[in-house]
């Protein structure tokens, strides 16, 4: 049989390629139907409520049949304690913390605070900032925007700065609360000049973009600003007046007629709109509301809507000082799984705040699945030249 070296050699390059790729794609920390959690404290820092506390980023693969599916963990960086030059968390807190993925920069995005040291006041810092972070692909933390007057920036009575979101494009969003004078409220985040939408007398808790709007909860309930607006006041609209204390949320991207809301106060609550929604509004139906688990106190979530028939909720319990879990939850019938807990006392920190579900496939599977169609082009052209 003659050897075909040309085809060998051929071949060999793009094998050499898919295994380059493969070989990235090992090392790329954001993956396709895994999950990330933002935590508060390690369980030994000295910080309570209030306080500044490291920060980290967990990852964990839900496909796992045993064990939590801990994969690793990005430390955020805690020094220089100076503006820009740390990122810390909430010790022991319960309100803020939330975590987002963004597909079009594929990043992971998430608020917290710089300019003190770990243990510090996150109010009684005059060069304290509320800054906007991000983790891409291959795991490297940077600033986005870094904010020293919103949600108390500068500013003794000073607050949280609890969510933040981003449309990939440089443009940035928050939510969070603070004394009448920080500044609270939704605002535009991003590379212009920041802008209150909502005003500053209420104080908003996540946030999310979704049908190309910006949806957020306060003590209101649900709420909704058409468009990604980045100046002018805007008129929210109020899709659902919730009970309890609703906290993180995630809306069914395709139909945007289902939502889970984590409350505070108790359960998951399953919204479900019987119209539909187009053009940035709902029409033709009404809001009605399931609970989940009313006994355990959620704080942040997540869905996987990959089945959305049967979609998987992610979320994290209320934390506090004894710290608290990563729970998985069946959207239908309510069934818990605790895939990790984590331990704080009185007087150190640990919890996990926000979580997100990153879909898949990623646009790293798209390169191989590429690739490897060019291979079998490549060789079917071969074929056919010898025909």
């Amino acid at each position: 049989m003659k050897i075909n070296k040309p085809l060998i050699r051929h071949f060999l390059l793009i094998a050499s390629s898919l295994f380059a790729a493969s070989q990235l794609q090992a090392q790329i920390s954001i993956t396709g139907g895994d999950l990330y959690v933002f935590q508060a404290g390690d369980g030994v820092t000295t910080a309570g409520s209030g306080v500044a506390a490291p920060a980290f980023i967990d990852q964990f693969n839900t496909s796992v049949q045993t064990g939590n599916g801990f994969i690793t963990q990005t430390v955020l960086p805690t020094t220089p304690a100076s503006a820009g030059g740390n990122f810390l968390s909430q010790g022991q807190g319960q309100q803020d913390g939330q975590i987002s993925y963004n597909a079009i920069a594929n990043a992971l995005v998430f608020g917290g605070y710089s300019g003190m040291a770990v243990n510090a006041s996150l109010n009684s810092s005059a060069v304290a900032n509320r800054d906007i972070g991000t983790v891409n692909a291959s795991g490297t933390f940077s600033f986005a925007v870094q904010n020293s007057a919103e949600f108390g920036g500068n500013n003794s009575g000073g607050g949280l700065i609890r969510a933040t979101v981003t449309d990939g494009s440089g443009n940035y969003w928050a939510s969070g609360s603070a004394s009448s004078s920080g500044l609270q409220g939704v605002w535009y985040y991003g590379s212009g000049t920041p802008a209150a939408l909502i005003g500053n007398g209420t104080a908003s808790r996540a946030l999310g973009i979704y049908g190309g709007n910006l949806f957020y909860t306060s003590s209101s309930g649900l709420s909704m600003i058409t468009g990604m607006p980045t100046s002018g006041a805007q008129t929210p609209i109020l899709l659902n007046s919730l009970s309890g204390t609703p906290y993180g949320f995630g809306i069914n991207p395709t139909t945007m007629t289902t939502v889970y809301v984590a409350n505070e106060a108790g359960g998951i609550i399953k919204l479900t709109y019987s119209g539909t929604f187009s053009g940035g509004a709902y029409s033709g139906g009404t809001w009605s509301t399931t609970t989940l688990d009313s006994g355990t106190k959620f704080d942040w979530l997540s869905v996987n809507w990959s089945n959305p028939s049967d979609p998987v909720v992610y979320a994290t319990t209320l934390a506090g000082s004894s710290g608290n879990s990563l729970d998985s939850v069946d959207g239908i019938s309510g069934t818990i799984t605790t895939l990790d807990t984590i331990t704080g006392t009185s007087s150190a920190s640990g919890n996990y705040d926000g979580v997100v579900f990153v879909p898949t496939p990623e646009p790293s599977v798209y390169m191989l699945a590429d690739l490897g169609l060019l291979l079998v082009i490549s060789i079917r052209r071969r074929r056919i030249g010898k025909a």
